[in-house]
């Protein structure tokens, strides 16, 4: 068996059990998000890609490979320059849903829909909520696939699995997913996706995607996204997040000196 095959049959087994014992559970009784039962199997579920990076990358007989895995999650030291590209392209990519619809929002509609203190705690909470998924998603299966592949080949088909994977948490009464249109999280796991690509392929840094992964969800709990005007947003977030990748893309990594453990 593959690293691949086995680190994405773990994955999937670990996260569509736990979610589909919730989906059963919330369809028969009235468990919803926050009670101690729901949360526990969420929060496993979500861990899913995580645990299967670290079973599928034991020592065993690649020690090397393990060592520079382990490496690239604790690689905290990287061009300050990164750590800036972390927090605004982000930013940007989603404040575009409301500038494109600038002319048509309620002057009333505020720009931020939380205050700008929610943000720390958000990101905290969301290192866990999504960030760590990071270990997997970034840590095996994009560097797996890139074996083989050109790269956008792989980010695109990292890309599906990610939103594949997602798949329980439509069926599970009181997700936060319920309440968001399928075809746009595909669209928006794309976007992210590239700029993970670059982050990872130019950093090397593990740590620094699940900050980004945060990041993503956090932006996503306080900037007001407009819908009056979906295709065209999708469109614009997309083709930025191309700009993004095709730019930064052809950066060579020493062009941004980068710093060492």
């Amino acid at each position: 068996m593959t690293k691949l095959v086995k680190y994405l049959l773990i994955s999937f087994i670990i996260s569509w059990v736990m979610w589909g014992a919730l989906a059963f559970i919330t369809e028969m009784t009235d468990i919803r998000y926050g009670h101690p039962i729901f949360m526990m199997l969420f929060i496993v579920g979500g861990l899913g890609p995580t645990i299967g990076a670290f079973l599928c990358m034991h020592p065993g007989k690649e020690k090397l490979v393990y060592k520079s895995f382990i490496k690239q999650i604790l690689k905290v030291k990287v061009n300050v320059l990164w750590y800036l590209f972390v927090i605004i392209v982000p930013f940007a990519l989603l404040s575009i849903p409301f500038v494109a619809n600038i002319n048509s929002v309620r002057t009333a509609t505020q720009f931020f829909s939380q205050p700008l203190y929610y943000l720390l705690p958000a990101i905290v909470s969301n290192i866990l909520f999504g960030g760590l998924e990071e270990i997997g998603w970034r840590g095996v299966l994009l560097p797996e696939l890139m074996k083989k592949l050109p790269v956008i080949i792989s980010t695109l088909i990292t890309s599906l699995i990610w939103s594949l994977w997602h798949l329980p948490l439509w069926f599970i009464n009181g997700s936060p997913q319920q309440n968001m249109n399928p075809f746009i999280f595909i669209v928006l796991g794309l976007c992210f996706s590239l700029i993970l690509t670059v982050i990872y392929t130019k950093t090397k840094s593990i740590f620094l995607c699940v900050i980004t992964h945060s990041l993503f969800n956090s932006y996503l709990g306080i900037i007001t996204m407009p819908v009056t005007n979906v295709v065209l947003e999708l469109i614009l977030m997309l083709a930025f997040s191309f700009v993004i990748y095709f730019i930064f893309g052809r950066i060579k990594k020493n062009t941004i000196k980068e710093e060492s453990l």
